[in-house]
């Protein structure tokens, strides 16, 4: 089957050129270029007046509670430039990622990636629902509600330069509460919640995509190297071991591209996602507003669905990465076991070193790192409570 007649992960790919995050093919390299730096630049801009509500805290303009709303804004936007900068300095080496699940055609059948591909497209199908919710409600529920806001504005010069309505507090520096400048600011920072929680999601999507391909072509590697036919003719016998071995080789070599790829993607998790699951549990305890809880509720939600999944899929990548040595010692390999005893220890060898997600200086994915994450989340979130009620 011929490379270019073969894709994975469509649907996600799709979206991303949708929203100018990925080459479109009607373009050259040099348009696509300029037109996704364009786009995060724009994305970048919007997120200057949450930047400067920081600024404005110090200066005692507004309580600690907007301090810790900024600062979640602040974290989902140096995620998002993570997720950026991984798709745009790396997009020629993830579409080759993509292409290269052919190199396992010659090992397995094409329904195994088919059914895989299908299943990580209908895992992308709910999480594109979930997030297009998610901003919906973000976007739309301050806007007929502003009762809410209404109650914590300080001042009329707050409510001039911070207008209820908008999906986050963010400072300008002008009058935003008349129509023509509210609307501008408004879908200035809709175009930010959407970039950045449709991208970082995509993203996040891809790898899940990649890791379980990888999976599913672990598990067949399993398969072929149990069945293998030591009973039968020695020749015949080298030559399935053989290409197991080389497959097994193949999906090693591939999983050490997805991870170098996607492994700063992955840093950015590990650093940002304690501290912003904390800050949002807090906001969620500490408002008295509902429509408020609600939405945080629903971005603290995706935040632990999406890193849970990461972490899930790359703990069943490692465990089932060290099963070919159980594979391969269950085969019956003892009827030429003078013969192949030497490149069956060297295999098994091998395989009990299992694949991990590793990331440099931050260690490896796994459900293990999910826990540890978690807790830190939640030490850092008692902190904060202690702390702030005792202001």
């Amino acid at each position: 089957m011929e490379k270019d007649k073969f894709k994975i992960l469509s649907l996600h790919i799709n979206v991303l050129i949708f929203l100018q995050f990925w080459p479109n093919p009607l373009f050259n390299n040099v348009v696509n270029n300029h037109i996704m730096s364009i786009v995060c630049f724009i994305t970048v801009t919007s997120c200057i007046p949450c930047i400067w509500t920081i600024y404005k805290v110090f200066e005692g303009m507004y309580d600690i509670g907007i301090l810790f709303e900024s600062f979640i804004c602040f974290v989902n936007i140096m995620a998002y430039l993570t997720a950026y900068w991984t798709i745009f300095r790396n997009k020629a080496v993830i579409e080759n990622l993509i292409n290269d699940i052919c190199i396992f055609l010659p090992y397995c059948p094409t329904n195994l990636i088919r059914d895989t591909d299908a299943s990580s497209i209908r895992y992308t199908k709910y999480l594109i629902v979930y997030v297009t919710l998610g901003v919906f409600v973000n976007l739309a529920w301050p806007a007929i509600s502003p009762e809410g806001c209404m109650r914590q504005r300080q001042s009329e010069y707050l409510l001039k330069h911070d207008p209820c309505g908008m999906p986050t507090h963010n400072y300008y520096p002008f009058d935003a509460s008349k129509p023509i400048p509210f609307w501008i600011a408004f879908a200035c920072e809709a175009l930010l919640t959407c970039n950045i929680c449709i991208l970082f999601s995509m993203v996040t999507a891809i790898i899940l995509g990649l890791l379980m391909q990888i999976t599913e072509q672990i598990k067949h590697c399993c398969d072929k190297f149990e069945h293998i036919n030591f009973k039968g003719d020695v020749e015949t016998a080298r030559k399935e071991f053989l290409e197991c071995v080389r497959y097994h080789r193949a999906i090693l070599e591939y999983a050490e591209r997805v991870f170098t790829v996607f492994a700063p993607v992955m840093s950015a998790y590990l650093v940002v996602t304690s501290f912003a699951t904390a800050l949002i549990g807090y906001q969620i305890v500490e408002t008295d507003n509902t429509q408020d809880r609600f939405r945080y509720a629903m971005l603290l939600l995706a935040w632990g669905c999406l890193f849970f999944m990461i972490c899930l899929y790359a703990q069943i990548l490692q465990d089932e990465s060290v099963l070919i040595a159980d594979a391969l010692y269950n085969s019956d390999w003892t009827c030429n076991s003078i013969y192949f005893r030497h490149y069956i220890i060297r295999v098994i060898a091998r395989a009990h070193k299992p694949l991990y997600f590793n990331i440099s200086f931050l260690g490896k994915i796994s459900l293990t790192r999910f826990v540890s994450v978690m807790k830190t989340a939640y030490t850092v979130f008692t902190v904060l409570v202690t702390v702030v009620d005792r202001k």
